[in-house]
């Protein structure tokens, strides 16, 4: 990100914060129903109501943008990730998934977001999610070594990658999200 002026007013500073985060959030949604590869800094500039000038006082290039939406939702999930070091595998697993429908609901958009990024080159948020996939694979492998697991663990983290988004927009319909969202994934991935 673009190094902000120093301005000897707070009221410019504040306005500066809410255009950033208007920028941020119209960018978010409209690369999330559109497609990251469909949107352009002209469309997130239209659709925030804001100068390509001002945009671009915010944010040098689109991948920047990218990262900007990407990287609280990743450290928030890799930060709640780490508290789950040291618990037994079913409880590890459990605390997994919790984090997953935590950030779904923090942070739907830069989810979506991420997903749509992981077959591309944008090296920043491909490697934060290798890192939580790491993570997560250690906690698979520890749960497949006392035969927890219905698959191998590399698989798991797939299911766990592929099936987790639909089936987060899909718990939104049922009376108690999380619950849905855990017995379901839960039922995939251990053995009774």
């Amino acid at each position: 990100m673009k190094n902000q002026e120093s301005s000897s007013s707070p009221r410019v500073a504040r306005r500066r914060a809410r255009i950033r985060e208007r920028i941020l959030s119209t960018a978010a949604s409209l690369f999330a129903s559109h497609g990251v590869d469909h949107v352009t800094m002209t469309d997130i500039s239209d659709e925030a109501d804001v100068s390509r000038g001002n945009l671009y006082s915010h944010f040098d290039s689109k991948e920047e943008l990218l990262h900007a939406i990407c990287q609280p939702a990743m450290e928030y999930s890799m930060e709640q990730i780490h508290r789950l070091n040291g618990l037994p595998p079913t409880e590890a697993i459990e605390g997994i998934l919790r984090v997953h429908a935590e950030v779904w609901r923090r942070f739907p958009n830069a989810l979506l977001v991420v997903c749509q990024l992981m077959d591309t080159t944008t090296e920043e948020v491909v490697s934060g999610h290798e890192r939580h996939s790491r993570n997560d694979l250690t906690v698979f492998r520890q749960a497949a070594d006392v035969n927890l697991l219905r698959m191998e663990p590399e698989l798991a983290i797939k299911v766990v990658d592929t099936i987790g988004i639909p089936l987060l927009e899909l718990a939104q319909e049922t009376p108690d999200p999380d619950a849905f969202f855990l017995e379901s994934m839960l039922r995939l991935l251990l053995r009774e």
